[in-house]
This record gives C-alpha cells, structure tokens and sequence, in this order.
C-alpha cells in the first residue's frame, strides 16, 4: 500500500470514527443539548481536527442521516431479488421500513431531521450531496420495483411508477413523524396503533394500483 493510500483510508477511518462519536453524543445528549466539543471529546480528537471533517454540527447530523439511509437502502435492495410479484414488493417495502423505525427509532428520527438540518449545510458539500444521492436510489429501487409489477401485470400500467415511486417514499418519511414518533398521542386520540394506520395506508394504495 502506497503512502498517499494509506493517508486517505487513515482519513476515512477517522471520518467514520468521528460519525460514530456524534452517534453516542447526539442519540444520548440530544441535537440541541450536545456540542462539537462533546462530539471531539468523544472522539479523542482536538475540536481544530474535528472541523477538518465536518464544518458543523448540521453536517454531523446529515452524516448520521446519510448512514439511515444506507440502511434503510441495503433492505430495500433484497427485497428486489425475492420471488414474488411488484405488488407483493411493495408490501414488503412497507413492513420492512416499518421494522427499521423499530429496530432503529434513533436513526429513523435523525432521518426526519433531513429538512432542517440540510438548509445549515452547503448544497455543494459532500454530506449534502451524499444523502441526495441516497435519497434518490431509494426513489429509483421503488420506481424499478413499481416497473416489475408493470411487467408481471400484478400492478396496474396507468400507475405512473416515477410519481408512485415519489408518493410511496414521501409518505414512509413524511406519515410516520406524526405517528410512530407520537404514538402515544395517537393512540390517545384514535385508539388505533401507527403500524395498523400505515399497513392501512399501503393497502388502499395496493388496492388501487392493482391491476384488474
């Protein structure tokens, strides 16, 4: 291995290491309560150093946000290799995002923290760019899930899969905040736990795009 290879997987690691300190700080201090100070004394590392790799606390969050994504991307990604048709995708994709805000409540509410924090940060910056980049693989998977249901004929072919694709991705992160998060609230209210709501949700689409 090279030096300058050396130097650049020796700066990745760090970068990953500080992402991996902002986690710990952020997920038990809070956004607001923590600071790069903390996110530097986590890391082991001078706050000078730590702002070599993130010039603020909002790209510390998008990079929290990026690595949401990635996950959330990795399950989409082996449910298009599974031996059933588009629309039976589709629920899939439902259930296994469900399981994600589950599993990971800490990352899926970084996730919905995307609008605030991205107007703090350069558009031309990496992070931004990065979790825009992710954003719209997660659009392209549905879309091309969408596209299989179209050719297996189990999903109707006046359902535009660009703009379904849009709804199905903006409706898992733009439904849950006031439901999953708020669940408690909720279910004060309606007596009707999120995970039936959004299962509901899924299947009026279903309903509506199968094709007869």
């Amino acid at each position: 291995m090279g030096i300058l290879e050396r130097k650049e997987r020796e700066k990745e690691q760090r970068k990953i290491d500080i992402i991996d300190a902002a986690e710990k700080v952020f997920f038990s201090k809070g956004f607001d309560n923590a600071s790069m100070n903390d996110v530097a004394e986590q890391a082991e590392l001078s706050k000078g150093t730590l702002y070599l790799y993130f010039n603020s606390k909002n790209e510390l969050c998008m990079a929290i946000i990026v690595r949401s994504l990635e996950k959330i991307l990795e399950l989409f990604q082996k449910i298009i290799d599974k031996n059933c048709n588009g629309l039976k995708k589709l629920q899939l994709i439902s259930e296994e995002f469900l399981n994600f805000t589950i599993a990971h409540p800490k990352y899926y509410k970084a996730l919905l923290t995307f609008r605030n924090h991205s107007i703090e940060c350069s558009e031309t910056g990496y992070i931004y760019q990065e979790s825009l980049k992710k954003n719209s693989e997660i659009n392209d998977l549905i879309k091309k899930i969408i596209e299989s249901g179209h050719a297996d004929n189990s999903i109707s072919p006046t359902a535009d899969a660009a703009k379904l694709a849009q709804a199905i991705w903006g409706n898992l992160t733009g439904f849950l905040p006031g439901c999953i998060l708020a669940k408690n609230q909720m279910n004060k209210q309606t007596d009707v736990e999120p995970a039936v709501v959004l299962r509901y949700i899924f299947e009026l689409i279903q309903n509506a795009i199968k094709a007869q």
